[in-house]
């Protein structure tokens, strides 16, 4: 079972309610996936590689999570396909 959140759905509150129910619960029940989405720079609009990569770090954060299984795009019409499959991320 996914459950999916925005970096946009209300500012990132979505993730932040997501992350307190995963402290609370311990981690991430067995059997279930956390993902969540990428997108454009509030105000501006970028949706470069360098805003991908500020979007997830700043997921995980929120989420509390050390990475995702997926991480979606959202409303890419303005990044490459290069852009868009160019080196991910993850904490170490």
């Amino acid at each position: 079972m996914l459950t999916g959140a925005s970096n946009a759905y209300g500012g990132g509150r979505s993730e932040v309610i997501l992350g307190k129910a995963i402290t609370e619960a311990g981690g991430v029940p067995a059997g279930k996936q956390i993902v969540s989405k990428a997108d454009a720079e509030p105000g501006t609009g970028i949706f470069g590689r360098d805003r991908v990569m500020r979007s997830f770090e700043e997921s995980i954060t929120r989420l509390g999570l050390d990475t995702l299984p997926l991480y979606q795009l959202h409303d890419p019409y303005t990044i490459t396909f290069a852009e868009a499959m160019g080196t991910g991320a993850r904490r170490s």
